[in-house]
C-alpha cells in the first residue's frame, strides 16, 4: 500500500493514500458504494428491464401483426401504443399488477408443462414427469383465477373445488388425447 492514490481494504478497512500517508475514509467510502448500488440497483436494472420488456413486446406484436421492423416508422406505429400501455400501467396500483403477473407467470408454467408432456408423450418418453406438476399447477391457477379479487372474487369454498375440478379436467383431457392414435 505504499503508492499513491492506491485504495485499498483490508478487513472492510478502506484507506486511501497520498504521497505515502493513509487516511482512513471508511465513511465516504461506504457512502459511495452505497450510492453506486443504490443507482445500479434502482436505476439501471429496472431500465434494462423494462427495455426488454419492451422490445420483447414490440416485437412479439410485429410477429402477430406481421409489421415489419426494419424501418423507423414501423417501429413506432408499436411503439407508441405500447409505451401509451406502459404509462397507464405505470400510475396502477403495483400490488394488484404484481399480483397479475404473479398469476400469469404461474399459468405460462401451466401452459408450458402441459405442452412439455404433449412432447414427452410423442417422443415415447416418460410424460408423467411433467403431466402431475402441470395438474398441480393447473389447480393452483385455476383456484386463484376463481378467488382473487382482481379476478372473479369468488370465495374459496367455491374456488377451491373449482380449481380442483378443472385440473382434473385437464388431466382428463391430455389422458384422452393420449389414447388417440398420433398422426405420422
Amino acid at each position: 500500500m505504499g503508492n499513491a492514490g492506491i485504495l485499498g481494504c483490508r478487513h472492510f478497512h478502506f484507506e486511501f493514500s497520498v504521497l505515502g500517508y493513509k487516511h482512513a475514509v471508511p465513511e465516504m467510502i461506504a457512502l459511495w458504494k452505497m450510492h453506486t448500488d443504490l443507482m445500479i440497483g434502482v436505476i439501471v436494472c429496472p431500465i434494462t428491464s423494462g427495455d426488454t420488456a419492451f422490445r420483447s413486446a414490440r416485437l412479439v406484436l410485429a410477429d402477430w401483426f406481421k409489421v415489419d421492423q426494419n424501418k423507423m416508422q414501423k417501429r413506432l406505429v408499436l411503439c407508441v401504443p405500447l409505451l401509451a400501455v406502459g404509462a397507464f400501467v405505470g400510475h396502477l396500483d403495483y400490488a394488484i399488477v404484481w399480483r397479475y403477473f404473479s398469476w400469469t407467470n404461474q399459468t405460462l408454467a401451466m401452459i408450458v408443462l402441459w405442452t412439455a408432456s404433449m412432447y414427452l408423450f410423442r417422443e415415447k418418453k416418460n410424460y408423467w414427469i411433467t403431466a402431475v406438476p402441470a395438474t398441480f399447477m393447473s389447480a393452483v391457477s385455476m383456484t386463484y383465477f376463481f378467488c382473487a379479487e382482481e379476478c372473479l372474487g369468488l370465495s374459496t369454498k367455491v374456488a377451491y373445488p373449482v380449481g380442483i375440478i378443472l385440473a382434473a379436467a385437464f388431466l382428463g383431457i391430455f389422458i384422452h388425447a393420449t389414447k388417440k392414435p398420433m398422426k405420422a
